[in-house]
């Protein structure tokens, strides 16, 4: 098995009934879209909610080195709460 590409499923409940799975590849490219355009955060936002330095998110947008596991499943969890979050405005 290839171990180059780690893949990761992100549930996000799209209403009380029903929830989708999004499977992501969390390269460097793809944590800059998740931290821009879906969460809407500045590098130093996105690093005070993963427990991370700004220059240690800045290494991984730049592909420098990845996340460990730890700091994955971190961003998977900031993820699902500030889409729940947004989600509840929304629907509130």
């Amino acid at each position: 098995m290839n171990n180059k590409y780690k893949l990761f499923g992100v549930l996000y409940p799209i209403s009380r009934n029903k929830t989708i799975c999004m499977i992501i590849d969390l390269n460097g490219t793809n944590i800059k879209r998740i931290r821009v355009y879906s969460l809407k955060l500045t590098q130093k936002e996105f690093a005070e909610q993963v427990g991370v330095s700004v220059p240690q998110v800045s290494r991984w947008e730049n592909h420098t080195c990845k996340p460990t596991k730890k700091f994955i499943r971190k961003i998977i969890e900031v993820v699902k709460l500030k889409y729940t979050t947004m989600n509840n405005q929304n629907y509130n």
